[in-house]
């Protein structure tokens, strides 16, 4: 009989590549022989994330340490291996920042004395020398890919940032520009938090390396108006896309209006940017068309998010309907679907009824709320009815978030669809406060007729989550659990938060 122990070298290390990071590691723990041929994927990561806040327990020491260790050779096993980086709240407060590195790089003279406290120009450049040594290390020659996260800060962004503490954007701007020094990468991640540096007005990230693959995740909620004078420093994002013409694939959730296209893709430059696969297209809906010359630069997306409309504004449905038609003519057909109810009508149906076998993975329907929208006359019908049993196959997430009772959901037949989703994981309707809390117990009951009566018959799902997103941020959540041959089952009061930002991004 084989055992894992007999396979030939090029078989693990085949499997390895298939396994999630930490399974690749634990399986370096076998034996020896399948250590030495996984140990260059179990040890290809490297992670460096200074402590999230300071207090009784704060200690950095463990983030000097690892650098230490992979900017001076014999230190640890890994130092020829990484080719992942991995960048987490590298800022910190600049005035409790205790380095402990050596400071024969460091030269004092280059301080400017009339630039802030000498104290924290000192630790700033320490940072600096920290990172650089790091970045520019053997250990690194090889990097392929880097993930920033940049975290909402603890130290410098509060509730209101002080415009005069600038610690925390020069601390994002220095370990820009090292990375850009650096060289090229294959691939760029960059994932913005809610709450950081670079949602505020400040002047964003100028450089970045070139890279065959660009991301940008979380810059879909800012300002579509780029001479915005309260936020006039988001020019930051468009003018890293419109520097990034040598990518291959640039996948950033920026929220596209007519002004935008017309920027990014002029007709004088379609060349030039023809060779570029983008992944998401996010759309303001408006008075406009979109062009299929311009839909042929999005034809590779993954992800279609279409946002909600402008207020008062009466001609976007037409333009919408259009935009559905092109999207099924050109047969653009992404895994992800993010839509405002305010845009579903027929001609979204009409394409989802498209959509080949197999493909869509995540549905996402959504309002705010505290607005009530009403979709055309049997639209809600004629998506059970056409689309739903088309795409309902393939679904691993599907997300209704109205807030209010109506068609689309707790209906008798509701439970009728959901069982053609015979691969979902999770289900979610985001349900508002006045229902959420009825002492009653009417809605509960109404939750457990429609969702838990037949049960055992939603084999694949895991989670159905029922609530609010504020209830879930207030962590006021009950958890009911129903016991069934098959995966265990959660019914969730509010207690799964932004599922959808997991799967759809």
């Amino acid at each position: 009989m084989l055992s894992l122990q007999t396979l030939p070298s090029e078989l693990i290390v085949e499997i390895a590549t298939h396994l999630e990071y930490t399974e690749a590691q634990n399986l370096r723990l076998v034996c020896r022989c399948i250590e030495q041929s996984v140990r260059h994927i179990a040890l290809s990561r490297l992670k460096i994330s200074f402590p999230k806040k300071y207090g009784p327990h704060y200690n950095s020491d463990i983030v000097f340490d690892k650098i230490n260790a992979y900017t001076n050779p014999g230190l640890t096993p890994g130092f020829q291996y990484v080719r992942h980086l991995t960048v987490d709240r590298i800022c910190v407060d600049l005035a409790r920042f205790e380095p402990s590195l050596n400071d024969k790089n460091f030269d004092s003279r280059s301080l400017d004395q009339g630039k802030g406290s000498f104290k924290t120009q000192k630790k700033l450049l320490q940072l600096k020398t920290l990172f650089r040594e790091l970045l520019f290390s053997n250990a690194l020659k090889n990097l392929e890919t880097v993930t920033w996260h940049v975290r909402k800060c603890p130290f410098h962004i509060q509730d209101d940032m002080d415009p005069e503490r600038k610690d925390c954007y020069d601390i994002l701007d220095m370990f820009a520009k090292l990375l850009a020094a650096r060289g090229p990468l294959r691939r760029l991640e960059i994932l913005i938090e809610e709450g950081s540096a670079l949602k505020y007005n400040c002047p964003g990230i100028q450089c970045i390396p070139e890279c065959k693959e660009l991301v940008i995740e979380g810059v879909d909620d800012m300002p579509l108006d780029l001479d915005d004078e309260e936020y006039p420093n988001y020019q930051w994002v468009h003018k890293l896309i419109c520097d990034s013409s040598s990518s291959e694939v640039i996948d950033v959730d920026w929220r596209f209006d007519e002004a935008r296209f017309d920027i990014h893709f002029p007709p004088s430059k379609t060349s030039d940017r023809s060779h570029i696969r983008y992944l998401t297209l996010c759309v303001q809906p408006a008075a406009y068309q979109i062009s299929r010359r311009l839909i042929n630069h999005f034809r590779f997306i993954q992800k279609l998010d279409i946002g909600e409309p402008l207020p008062n504004d009466n001609d976007f449905p037409a333009c919408v309907a259009s935009l559905w038609s092109l999207l099924s003519t050109e047969r653009i057909y992404p895994e992800g679907v993010r839509v405002h109810l305010a845009v579903v009508q027929p001609s979204m149906v009409d394409y989802l009824a498209s959509y080949p076998r197999n493909v869509l993975k995540d549905l996402y329907l959504w309002a705010y709320d505290d607005e009530r929208v009403q979709c055309a006359p049997g639209v809600v019908q004629d998506f059970y009815a056409r689309a739903f049993p088309v795409i309902a196959p393939s679904l691993e997430a599907f997300y209704v978030d109205t807030y209010h009772l109506n068609e689309w959901c707790f209906k008798p037949e509701t439970f009728l669809q959901l069982k053609k989703c015979v691969s979902a994981i999770y289900i979610r309707v985001s349900m508002s406060r006045e229902h959420t809390s009825d002492s009653t117990g009417a809605f509960k009951d109404m939750i457990y007729s429609t969702f838990t009566r037949h049960h055992r018959q939603l084999k694949t799902v895991e989670i159905i989550d029922i609530g609010d997103d504020y209830a879930a941020r207030r962590i006021r959540y009950e958890q009911y659990e129903l016991e069934f041959a098959g995966p265990c089952l959660k019914v969730m009061w509010g207690g799964v938060c932004n599922l959808h930002r997991a799967h759809l991004k």
